[in-house]
């Protein structure tokens, strides 16, 4: 029994005609087939050796729907696969099969119906092809639902990921800007008008541009100065010039220009660190005192 697959071209199992194997074939598992072409499946195999060694070919993997070529590849291997594993030693040779000619798939439903009748005993056999059939298919489509509920539950969950991310990013985003920003905003800045904003902006512009102007002509004049002293009452009328856009903090550099003009020397001169200008003096000092 062990080396039932050792037989040679000469054998008997050879001369069996096309007509007695598909009888053969068709009663032991209840097919209906017509030509011996039709083997190149492998599903015909794959049933016979399960009939010889029953629930150890698993053909719940088989393709029953093979029609292509390459489909009928995938049965064979698992036919040969099943040979290695029930310690049958013969080589399939899968390409000629798969082609569906007449030659190679008679002589190997040939060697199938030879190793059949020595593996398998005399008399009847309680295996229900049919059934068994139907049952692997029923197994092969519950387990393609399997998988396919799987795959879809993993892109729904990719799916509910990518939609949660962008929705969790907008309320981190809308908590940050809830936040209160107390170094930026003063009190009340939200509630203003969109005019009053401008307004503002407009104000402090001017009044950058309004100090700048007169720091710029202060420069100038100390790079222009040949003598070395530049007079007091030149940087007061710097100082307290005005300009068309902005005339400076009502009530404060006026009022200093007018104590100004009328101080004496000791007044004017702790003015320079005393008043509102104080530290612009101071600064010019030094700027005269480098040059």
């Amino acid at each position: 029994m062990a080396n039932a697959e050792n037989f040679g071209m000469m054998d008997g199992a050879y001369f069996v005609s096309r007509t007695e194997l598909l009888d053969w074939l068709n009663s032991t598992l209840g097919l209906s087939y017509s030509k011996v072409e039709q083997c190149c499946s492998g599903l015909a195999h794959l049933q016979l050796l399960d009939c010889m060694f029953p629930g150890k070919v698993p053909l719940a993997r088989a393709n029953f729907d093979a029609r292509l070529e390459h489909e009928y590849i995938n049965n064979f291997k698992l036919l040969q696969s099943s040979f290695t594993g029930n310690g049958i030693k013969k080589v399939i040779e899968i390409e000629k099969l798969v082609k569906g000619k007449y030659q190679d798939n008679l002589e190997f439903l040939q060697w199938m119906k030879r190793y059949s009748d020595a593996r398998m005993p005399k008399g009847p056999v309680s295996y229900d092809p049919v059934a068994v059939r139907e049952a692997a298919i029923s197994t092969q489509k519950r387990l393609k639902q399997s998988r396919g509920a799987r795959s879809k539950g993993a892109a729904s969950a990719g799916s509910r990921k990518r939609e949660t991310s962008p929705s969790s990013t907008v309320a981190a985003a809308t908590a940050t800007s809830a936040t209160p920003n107390h170094t930026q905003q003063e009190p009340g800045y939200e509630e203003m008008g969109k005019m009053e904003k401008l307004k503002m902006l407009e104000t402090l512009e001017a009044e950058r541009d309004f100090y700048y102007s007169k720091l710029r002509d202060i420069e100038i004049l100390c790079m222009e100065d040949t003598t070395g002293v530049i007079q007091k009452s030149i940087l007061q009328d710097i100082l307290y010039a005005v300009s068309g856009n902005f005339e400076g903090p009502p009530g404060q550099y006026n009022d200093t220009k007018d104590d100004c003009h009328t101080a004496s020397g000791s007044e004017a001169e702790g003015a320079e660190g005393a008043g509102p200008n104080g530290p612009v003096l101071a600064a010019v000092d030094e700027q005269q005192h480098a040059l």
